[in-house]
């Protein structure tokens, strides 16, 4: 399955894949995921100011070989298991780094698997 979801990503006309745990929407392939919130560190929690776009664990972009990005996907839909049970595929092309490591926030991303 894992090689399947790369291929269709490289075939695409998209740039970034990455993974996104998200237990509160019950997206299907082809939704356009929701914006992601700013974090109130001090308080813990998100604020209601959009950052722009969707959070994800960054798995690569189309310029990185197949089998790596294979290889990555596997490690991140593992690591992202803490975030939530319910895990989706998604891409795009407009992005930014957030703050955390490997995160990324890719505007319009588009929900390719729902694992």
């Amino acid at each position: 399955m894992l090689k399947k979801i790369v291929e269709n990503f490289l075939n695409s006309n998209e740039t970034y894949l990455a993974i996104r745990a998200d237990d509160e929407n019950n997206y299907q392939v082809g939704d356009i995921c929701k914006d992601s919130f700013e974090w109130d560190y001090e308080n813990d929690c998100p604020t209601e100011e959009s950052i722009g776009g969707t959070c994800g664990t960054l798995v690569g972009d189309k310029w990185q070989d197949e089998e790596e990005l294979i290889e990555k996907l596997e490690k991140i839909i593992q690591f992202n298991k803490r975030y939530g049970k319910q895990q989706y595929v998604i891409a795009g092309d407009k992005h930014d780094f957030g703050a955390d490591e490997d995160e990324i926030i890719i505007e319009c991303a588009t929900v390719l698997y729902k694992l």
